[in-house]
């Protein structure tokens, strides 16, 4: 009998990834802590060693969580600051150890991860059918979802199907193989329309543009994209003052048009009053979590709609970053996002693997500015399994 190894855990996570991001998104924060865990052990008892972490990436990330637990020297509550740089040491902890899991596998390795996550991906196509066709029967009996309406529950899953297709992408085989897998890409992309995410459908979209962008104009798409994605994260704060509180959008936002157009103004409604508060505090920001505390985020933005101007947090990671971090986390996260662009160009990567890289970071920081609050853990969680996965599945040139 063959001993368990430390990808083992790997391989289970690719085969759970897709079936608890759709039934249980929550579920993925634990799938992290438990798959992290369990490497560790299978690591110390097979290779009686312990996991390694790059000195680059250690001093990063300990550099970004150390300003996190500065800013509860003057965040609102400073208790939720020190109790999110717990749980943002505990994660980034996790994904490190499977990142140096993954930064040791081998070429049967990989292809096992790979195998796993098809398999993984096949089923959540089963059960997505499964629900639909059953009118939600697992979302209405296990999750408490309204009869009228059983498969708006996965609005939240949709944002994890929209990342899961690229991951098809990097997986190599036969004729027959490459063939399942397109498939199999066009089938997730078109089941993220039955849960009504509009966000998923728009960052799908777009990412579809960057893949073919990137795919046919390498050179083009490398030398702008990273310039343009860090002018956005350092001028974040200016567009809910300008472009997005024209005059022109406001009336085509006119909520009396629809769900949708009312759902959209009122997020630009929130990004003003948090480009508002971010202006106050542009050095240090308000602490870290601190957006569910902000002074005035409690009101109403009208007597019509009753919603508030800071539901929480700001649906927008980027916006977010700056309002409770300041000038410096927005620097932390244009560094991050250089690093990871500079990383795809630089790798010994096919040009179809960079541009699937690529097309999936696009996908996601879409989602990341226009959604959940940045330290919901199933969130990270599911960017950092993206990201492994992503890593451990593209094929190296040299392989």
């Amino acid at each position: 009998m063959s001993r368990l190894r430390a990808y083992h855990s790997l391989a289970a996570a690719a085969l759970l990834f897709g079936p608890i991001g759709f039934l249980v998104p929550l579920g993925i924060a634990p799938l992290l802590a438990l798959s992290a865990l369990l490497a560790i052990i299978f690591k110390r008892l097979d290779e009686k060693s312990w996991p390694y972490f790059e000195k680059e990436h250690l001093y990063f990330i300990g550099a970004f969580i150390l300003w996190g637990g500065l800013s509860s020297l003057w965040a609102i509550v400073p208790q939720d600051a020190l109790k999110q740089t717990f749980i943002l040491t505990l994660v980034f902890f996790a994904g490190l150890v499977l990142f140096d899991v993954g930064r040791n596998m081998v070429s049967s390795e990989k292809k096992a991860i790979g195998n796993s996550f098809f398999i993984g991906f096949a089923v959540t196509l089963f059960l997505i059918a499964f629900e639909y066709f059953t009118n939600g029967l697992f979302a209405q009996n296990i999750r408490g979802a309204s009869p009228s309406q059983p498969l708006y529950i996965y609005t939240r899953s949709a944002s994890i199907l929209a990342l899961l297709p690229w991951l098809l992408l990097l997986l190599s085989g036969n004729f027959n193989f490459v063939i399942s897998k397109w498939i199999f890409f066009i089938a997730g992309i078109l089941c993220i329309a039955v849960f009504e995410n509009e966000t998923a459908i728009v960052a799908i979209l777009i990412g579809t543009f960057i893949y073919i962008l990137a795919r046919f104009t390498p050179y083009k798409y490398s030398k702008y994209l990273g310039i343009l994605t860090l002018i956005c994260v350092l001028i974040a704060p200016v567009f809910p003052k300008t472009i997005m509180s024209h005059d022109f959008l406001s009336q085509a936002l006119n909520p009396t048009n629809g769900l949708a157009f009312y759902s959209l103004k009122h997020r630009f409604d929130i990004w003003g009053f948090t480009a508002d508060k971010i202006i106050e505090k542009p050095l240090v920001g308000w602490g870290l979590n601190s957006a569910r505390s902000i002074p005035g985020g409690q009101e109403s933005i009208d007597k019509v709609s009753h919603g508030q101007l800071m539901p929480l947090h700001p649906h927008n990671g980027v916006l977010q970053i700056w309002l409770e971090l300041g000038v410096v986390g927005a620097l932390f996260l244009a560094g991050l996002l250089w690093y990871l662009l500079k990383e795809i160009r630089d790798a010994a990567l096919s040009k179809e693997s960079k541009a699937v890289m690529a097309a999936s970071l696009v996908t996601g920081l879409i989602i990341f500015s226009s959604s959940y609050g940045i330290w919901q853990g199933w969130w990270m969680c599911t960017l950092i399994f993206t990201g492994l996965f992503m890593y451990c599945l593209a094929p190296r040139i040299e392989d």
